[in-house]
C-alpha cells in the first residue's frame, strides 16, 4: 500500500511542537498519512518492518528531529533516502523533509542533514514545502 507521507520522528509525547503530527494532518486531509504512533503493531513488537516496508512505500517524509538522545528518525531518513534515491547518493531528495529547530546542535550535524533532504526550522515550514512538493 502506498502512502503520501509518512511522519518520521518522536512520539507526541516526546517532541516540543505539541502540535506537530496535528497539523501536517489538518494540513492534508485527503492524503493517505503514515503515522507509526498510531499504529497497532507498537504492540506486537513488529515495528521495525513495518516502518521500513511503509518507508519505501510513502511518496515523502516528514523527519522531526528532536534535541533528546536517538529517535529512531536517523534511520527513518537513511532508509527513505535509499529507498528513494535514483542520483547514486549525489543530491539532496525533494521528497524528504527535516524539521530541524533552530536550538539543534551540532550545526554541523544540520549541514550534513540538508544533503539528504529539505531542511526547515518547523512545522509549518514543513506544510509549505509539502503543499509545493503535492502542488497544492
Amino acid at each position: 500500500m502506498i502512502q503520501d507521507i509518512f511522519l518520521g520522528g518522536p512520539f507526541t509525547k516526546h517532541e516540543p511542537y505539541d502540535d506537530y503530527k496535528i497539523k501536517i494532518k489538518s494540513a492534508f486531509p485527503d492524503k493517505d498519512i503514515f503515522d507509526p504512533e498510531t499504529q497497532e503493531y507498537q504492540k506486537t513488537g513488529d515495528w521495525f518492518q513495518e516502518n521500513a516496508f511503509a518507508l519505501e512505500n510513502s511518496l515523502a517524509l516528514v523527519a522531526y528531529i528532536p534535541d533528546f538522545p536517538f529517535a529512531m528518525v536517523g534511520p527513518e531518513v537513511g532508509i527513505f533516502y535509499t529507498m528513494h534515491d535514483q542520483s547514486n547518493f549525489t543530491r539532496p531528495l525533494d521528497e524528504i523533509i527535516i524539521i530541524w529547530p533552530e536550538t539543534l546542535k551540532p550545526d554541523y550535524a544540520k549541514k550534513a542533514a540538508a544533503k539528504m533532504g529539505y531542511v526547515v526550522e518547523n512545522p509549518d515550514e514543513a506544510i509549505v514545502r509539502l503543499k509545493k512538493l503535492f502542488e497544492f
